[in-house]
């Protein structure tokens, strides 16, 4: 699958983006945030072909992630 993550949450961590990833079994999106060690996974909102989704959903090889910050606005 590929990642791309905004690189605001990239600080402080080794991960690059984009990034491709294969998974031996589908896993959810907060088990494939500890695996690839996004420290920042607790401020980010997840996209799944282009569906934002939650930490719990569950991604598999043939999808493609974003990962962008939080962020509000008034």
């Amino acid at each position: 699958m590929m990642i791309e993550i905004n690189p605001v949450l990239l600080k402080g961590s080794n991960v690059s983006s984009p990034m491709e990833v294969r998974l031996d079994q589908p896993t959810t999106v907060d088990e494939l945030m500890i695996r690839i060690g996004l420290i920042n996974k607790d401020y980010g909102v997840y996209f799944v072909n282009d569906k934002i989704v939650d930490r719990k959903h569950v991604v598999d090889n043939d999808d493609r992630m974003i990962v962008l910050p939080i962020f509000g606005g008034g």
